[in-house]
């Protein structure tokens, strides 16, 4: 099996502050890692290797700092790792890096039997790579995959969440299939994993050499947190029962329960 997996190096939204003043965020002092649900899809592939051999290329479209992050994809157990270099400030939509992992998958890796994919990122939340690169490439997708039932001869049988219920769905290889984060529990790499991992190739290709940037269809104006204000509600009744019961009343009005 040739796995691939596309990472993203993305912003880490749990130490994201924002301005109270204006609501947006602080993206200066930001923090960047490896998306969360990606490292469910770097354990798939590797539990995958572990179970029937083959090989986990890990993926990423990033400025050269990024090369800290795909190295834990290494030291997770990915075999090498391929970063298409972008400038600092160089911002690449959904449409323009499913164009860029298409034509770097053509060209330079060519044959695959499995592409696995986050469901999403947690800072854009669009779930758009996954099917617009299967589009590009031709091949089959299925989405919100919570558990792989089986995988060879030349199909992979999957469940997948469908919202109220649970599908299960074969498709022929090769595929794609995006991950939701219960599929598993990524692996901690241990630190002779982490050394084992400075070994391995980690290979970096500028994008001019890969193919030349398009403009984005996509142009952010202006990201703002929602304004949130307190009620200022005070619930006076001495009696404790009449208070809870007012208070329930209250939330229910409110739609909180």
């Amino acid at each position: 099996m040739k796995i691939i997996v596309p990472v993203k190096y993305s912003l880490n939204v749990y130490e994201l502050k924002i301005d109270p003043s204006t609501r947006k965020p602080q993206l200066e002092a930001a923090t960047y890692t490896l998306g969360d649900i990606d490292k469910n899809a770097i354990e798939e592939a590797i539990r995958i290797k572990e179970k029937q051999g083959g090989q986990v290329i890990a993926v990423c479209l990033g400025p050269e700092k990024a090369a800290l992050e795909l190295k834990r994809a290494l030291a997770m157990g990915a075999d090498e790792a391929y970063l298409i270099t972008l400038k600092d400030t160089q911002y690449i939509d959904t449409r323009t890096t499913s164009k860029i992992l298409a034509k770097f998958i053509s060209d330079k890796l060519k044959e695959f039997d499995l592409i696995i994919c986050g469901e999403l990122s947690l800072d854009g939340i669009s779930g758009q790579i996954g099917p617009r690169l299967a589009e590009l490439l031709g091949i089959p997708i299925i989405t919100h995959v919570r558990r792989i039932i089986s995988l060879g001869d030349g199909k992979i049988v999957v469940e997948r969440d469908a919202g109220d219920s649970y599908e299960t769905v074969e498709t022929t290889l090769p595929a794609i299939i995006t991950v939701t984060k219960e599929i598993n529990e990524p692996r901690i790499p241990s630190l002779r994993m982490i050394m084992l991992a400075r070994k391995k190739p980690l290979h970096k290709i500028a994008l001019d050499e890969l193919m030349k940037p398009e403009e984005n269809t996509i142009d952010i104006i202006s990201i703002e947190a929602p304004k949130m204000e307190r009620k200022k509600i005070i619930i006076k009744e001495e009696a404790i029962d009449e208070a809870v019961k007012k208070l329930v009343e209250y939330l229910r009005k409110e739609g909180v329960i």
